[in-house]
């Protein structure tokens, strides 16, 4: 499952979308993922090291970097309460971290190979994904309080209404280079009440749902195809790109996603499921992208890129080149935002 490389976080400072001045720093490790924590008016840029297994922790005033072994194979990292909690997939643990401190506050063995935090259910309660085939509700001190079991692994779920919705993603290790052939049924929406289960097409790697409040869609990587559900379980509009999409932002009335195969940022609205625009992007290969103020920051991976893109005219209005493989970008504070980049051993810092 590991990949030997390289990581460089960068800071942008844009108080406008202009030149960039660079200063590099030296980092010895690997971020994968990235969440800022903040406390006291003080701020952390915490990095997961999947390479390592290890997070690193950056003073934004100061870019001291401090680092905390963890067990096998950090995955996801979500911040609540100015703590950081870490899926460990391969030791089946979540670790409880202090970024202000640098240090353990508790690390609990789950007993599954937990790897993705799900955003939903109660604040008090941390939802996660195991690779088993499961959600699993855990308390504020990490015990495991609720099981949900799913009938296969699944990339996602989601708590809908009266439903524990899943997809069939087929095996995690190999994703990228298997999906489900035509006629496979790739969504599964079990009623909790009944236990009965309907099961829905979903494309080639179904791998994001997304509920709204009378609709459900799901989104395949491989084949781009977005399927909306109503809440009587029919399928009522569906939608194919015939491209490997990534990084979904949804909005009331949109989706937005990333073409990896035409470099393209696509706006799909979500009441017809037609393509409404479409903004052809400098850099290629783009993988990930987070929507900061006004603006998307998409990473490409293909030519070490950023693209900066008005989110409301879904014009490219900025492009820098960074180091090698951009795989994650974060905002720091009001004019910095902080860029993850496998396969270049430093830090940049850029600055107008």
């Amino acid at each position: 499952m590991k990949r030997i490389s390289f990581i460089a976080v960068f800071l942008l400072i844009f108080s406008s979308i202009g030149a960039i001045q660079t200063e590099g720093i030296p980092l010895n490790g690997y971020p994968w993922q990235l969440a800022i924590a903040e406390k006291d008016g003080m701020k952390r840029v915490v990095a997961i090291d999947r390479t390592e297994s290890q997070v690193m922790i950056i003073d934004t005033a100061t870019m001291k970097v401090s680092t905390i072994p963890l067990p096998e194979y950090p995955t996801d990292i979500l911040v609540k309460n100015s703590e950081a909690y870490v899926t460990c997939v391969e030791a089946g643990k979540v670790t409880l971290l202090d970024p202000f401190s640098a240090t353990v506050v508790r690390e609990v063995t789950v007993g599954r190979h937990v790897f993705k935090f799900l955003k939903f259910g109660s604040e008090e309660s941390l939802w996660v994904l195991d690779m088993e085939g499961a959600v699993l509700e855990l308390d504020k001190d990490l015990n495991v309080v609720k099981i949900y079991n799913l009938p296969h692994f699944s990339l996602d779920a989601v708590l809908w209404n009266d439903y524990l919705v899943s997809l069939y993603s087929e095996n995690y290790e190999t994703i990228w280079g298997t999906f489900l052939e035509d006629g496979e049924e790739g969504v599964q929406v079990q009623n909790l009440t009944t236990g009965q289960t309907t099961k829905f097409y979903g494309g080639k790697i179904p791998t994001w749902i997304h509920a709204a409040a009378n609709l459900l869609y799901v989104l395949s990587y491989w084949d781009g195809h977005l399927t909306a559900i109503s809440r009587e379980l029919q399928v009522v509009g569906e939608l194919e790109l015939k491209s490997k999409v990534n990084s979904p932002i949804w909005s009331d009335a949109r989706c937005y996603l990333l073409s990896f195969d035409n470099s393209t940022l696509v706006a799909v609205d979500l009441e017809s499921l037609r393509v409404v625009k479409e903004a052809k992007l400098q850099g290629k290969g783009p993988l990930r992208m987070r929507l900061i103020g006004r603006y998307f920051y998409i990473l490409n991976v293909l030519d070490n890129s950023v693209d900066v893109v008005d989110a409301e005219s879904l014009t490219v209005v900025g492009h820098f080149e960074v180091g090698r493989y951009p795989v994650d970008v974060i905002q720091v504070d009001e004019k910095r935002i902080a860029v993850a980049c496998e396969e270049s051993k430093e830090i940049l810092l850029l600055s107008p």
